[in-house]
């Protein structure tokens, strides 16, 4: 499986955040934040919006699964942004760090595939895993090629 090793840098964000076991309603809680930032003019070629599972649903119960749909705000002036306390929008901090990246086609076919097959690839490349959690990541290039990218954080060596 092919992957490339990248830095992504600490970015604020605005998120919307779904609380439930993970699934269809995650892209429901995207497409909330992409139809708030369309009516903003947020949404570009360069936009960056991250899909963040932020629970292992292997060790926390579905019902308390946290998913974070997240748009990238470092161009934004606050102007574009205006009031959030209106939305069910929040403002945060992505962490950011080392990243092996994977690029897959975006559809529910290919997101499942890759996120079935990148963490056995990493380790049998030996490489460590990180605890930050994985993130999908979109750009409006890349969705135009009809790809995305799976995120999964490493430990620097």
């Amino acid at each position: 499986m092919v992957f490339t090793i990248e830095h992504m840098p600490k970015a604020r964000v605005i998120f919307a955040r779904k609380t439930g076991p993970y699934g269809p309603q995650n892209q429901e809680t995207m497409e909330h934040l992409k139809a708030w930032a369309r009516r903003r003019n947020l949404l570009r070629e360069s936009t960056i919006l991250l899909g963040i599972a932020q629970d292992n649903p292997q060790l926390t119960p579905p019902e308390q699964c946290r998913y974070d749909a997240c748009l990238i705000i470092r161009e934004a002036s606050a102007s574009e942004i205006g009031d959030l306390q209106d939305t069910s929008l929040r403002l945060g901090k992505f962490p950011g760090g080392i990243y092996a990246v994977f690029k897959t086609a975006h559809t529910p076919q290919g997101v499942n595939e890759v996120w079935a097959s990148a963490f056995p690839a990493l380790i049998e490349a030996g490489i460590l895993l990180d605890e930050r959690p994985a993130v999908e990541r979109y750009t409006g290039s890349l969705l135009s090629e009809g790809v995305c990218e799976l995120c999964v954080p490493i430990r620097q060596s």
